[in-house]
């Protein structure tokens, strides 16, 4: 299963004060992520991935990533077999003239077996991203 997620970063969005989009997913193993960075974000744009309030991507806390008009694509093999099956990407902008969207994918490979519970979960995961709740 892939999921994309477009998260816009408007102008003079500083680090301090970034924006945050949940990444709702499901049960399963993320084998995969995407990053693209559209031209002209000028490496300005910047961000992380977060799990817990724990920066996940990439690893080391004092990084981020950035690029311009280039996808950063890697293989991972990350488990998200425990609820809730929720990343966050954390996302600034130091463009004072432009707003930017990064897009985001992830690869997502299920576990068969999953519990009624973990369905239905996820059933009311995507019902509520649909209708706009939080």
């Amino acid at each position: 299963m892939m999921y994309s997620y477009a998260i816009p970063i408007p102008a003079n969005t500083t680090e301090g004060d970034p924006v945050e989009q949940d990444l709702t997913l499901t049960h399963g193993i993320i084998t995969h992520v995407e990053v693209e960075f559209p031209p002209g974000c000028a490496g300005l744009v910047h961000l992380v991935v977060t799990r817990y309030g724990s920066q996940l991507w990439p690893l080391n806390p004092d990084g981020d990533l950035a690029s311009d008009g280039y996808v950063i694509p890697w293989d991972e093999e990350y488990d998200l077999t425990q609820a809730p099956y929720t990343l966050r990407a954390v996302a600034w902008n130091d463009d004072d003239t432009f707003a930017h969207t990064l897009t985001i994918r992830i690869t997502l490979s299920p576990i068969a077996g999953r519990t009624a519970l973990q369905e239905m979960h996820y059933i009311l995961q995507t019902f509520a991203r649909l209708v706009g709740i939080k």
